[in-house]
């Protein structure tokens, strides 16, 4: 494009310059044939001269060479903006197109839509190595949480002098039974339904010393009695020769708010080792 048009201002230039040749060849011909007593040495003196031509044809030339300079101007200014421009095809060499853009690029507005922007996962998630530092991971969880467990729940709403079972663990193992004598309290009996010996603690909820337990094998220990109406009582075995779990009972007692008779509820806690 840049080669086209320096062609198109040398044409331009040159044609003017014969414009104006031919002109000026064209009035001096002109004034020789209305001058009939010009001579040849005249006519060859005054050739391409203002001197020899009218004012109206020398006005009219001024004019004329006026606008050649004003042309020529111009067509310099234009040869010196050439350098500016770019050819079309070093433009698609070096820029990219709008619909190839359009096709090939995310617009800022659609990414805004479908992309999370850095401030916002700062504020909003985590990072890995944060995580890593704050945060245990799942893999390294068994070394806190090992065996299995369950949880076992009985209640009675009235209790009498005849022993009653409160809660029995799978199997039998470990049984607690209740009764109630009036003027005696309640008494809480463990069977222990292993053949081994189990060590225990218990604590009766009255303010007093917890005390330890020896459980017989395939037999039944009786706690001290419980003489207040309400009461809290924790009780711990420990594992022992084959058996492997560990054993918290919680029993609690209560006044029947509507028959004011007693009535007990336990819950225990088992787990291997």
């Amino acid at each position: 494009m840049a080669e086209y048009i320096k062609f198109r201002v040398t044409a331009a230039k040159a044609g003017v310059t014969l414009a104006l040749m031919a002109l000026i060849a064209g009035i001096t011909d002109r004034a020789q044939a209305s001058s009939p007593r010009a001579t040849a040495s005249v006519s060859v003196g005054s050739f391409l001269k203002l001197q020899g031509l009218s004012s109206a044809i020398s006005g009219n030339l001024l004019k004329l060479e006026n606008k050649l300079l004003k042309l020529d101007t111009s067509l310099q200014k234009i040869d010196k903006a050439l350098p500016s421009y770019l050819k079309i095809k070093s433009a698609n060499n070096t820029f990219l197109k709008i619909a190839d853009a359009n096709a090939k690029f995310l617009k800022v507005n659609d990414a805004n839509a479908k992309f999370l922007k850095i401030d916002d996962a700062n504020a909003k998630f985590l990072k890995i190595d944060d995580a890593n530092q704050k945060y245990l991971p799942a893999s390294a969880a068994s070394s806190f949480f090992q065996g299995n467990g369950n949880v076992v729940s009985g209640a009675l709403s009235s209790l009498g002098t005849s022993s009653q079972q409160l809660l029995s663990l799978p199997g039998g193992i470990i049984v607690v039974s209740i009764s109630n004598t009036p003027g005696a309290g309640s008494l809480l009996t463990i069977h222990n339904g292993t053949s081994n010996t189990l060590a225990g603690a218990v604590s009766m909820g009255d303010g007093s010393v917890s005390q330890a337990l020896t459980l017989k094998p395939n037999g039944d220990t009786q706690l001290p009695a419980v003489q207040s109406q309400a009461a809290e009582i924790r009780l711990q075995i420990f594992p022992g020769g084959s058996f492997t779990s560990v054993v918290s009972i919680l029993i609690g007692l209560t006044p029947n708010p509507t028959t004011s008779q007693p009535e007990a509820v336990a819950q225990a806690f088992t787990g291997g080792v």
